[in-house]
């Protein structure tokens, strides 16, 4: 085995900046585990700034109708798989359950020491069958994927903004 399959997160970055879809993004390395994850940031007048990724919100409520749409093998999601198959009042339009990006959205907060955006949410690479420094097993999601992954849900969250333009929070 030579040194990159064994840490095959040498002679990534730590950290990456750019934009997706006009919103900020950001890779980082987790400084133990050693697996990457991505955020996506949206400005204050955008109309899930501030909202928690578990908070339900009217806003997300055609992307949730959508979601649910989608083949039953298509909802990775526990929440959104469960509710394709109890039924949609099982699951409520919240940015975890709507967003399609690795492993859910994990992470809704500002970000210390960024500016270019008020709000951010995020999703990280360490569930099951992805690769960590304590878990060696599985697939390392490399920071070409994750940035995929950000770019994903950039779109994702400027097409909420587009929904919304014209109505009020």
């Amino acid at each position: 085995m030579n040194q990159t399959e064994k840490y095959p997160w040498e002679g990534e970055p730590d950290e990456l900046r750019f934009e997706a879809s006009g919103l900020p993004c950001l890779i980082l390395c987790h400084a133990n585990m050693m697996h990457l994850c991505g955020y996506v940031g949206v400005p204050d007048n955008h109309p899930l700034c501030m909202v928690e990724y578990t908070t339900s919100t009217p806003v997300l409520q055609k992307q949730l109708e959508q979601r649910l749409q989608k083949p039953l093998g298509e909802h990775p999601a526990m929440s959104v798989l469960l509710a394709a198959v109890l039924g949609a009042d099982f699951v409520e339009p919240t940015p975890h359950c709507v967003f399609e990006v690795h492993g859910g959205i994990t992470f809704s907060r500002p970000q210390r020491d960024d500016d270019r955006a008020k709000w951010w949410f995020g999703f990280d690479c360490s569930h099951h069958e992805d690769r960590t420094a304590l878990c060696p097993e599985g697939t390392y999601r490399t920071i070409e994927y994750v940035k995929a992954q950000c770019e994903s849900l950039a779109a994702q969250l400027a097409a909420v903004s587009g929904d919304t333009e014209g109505e009020s929070k």
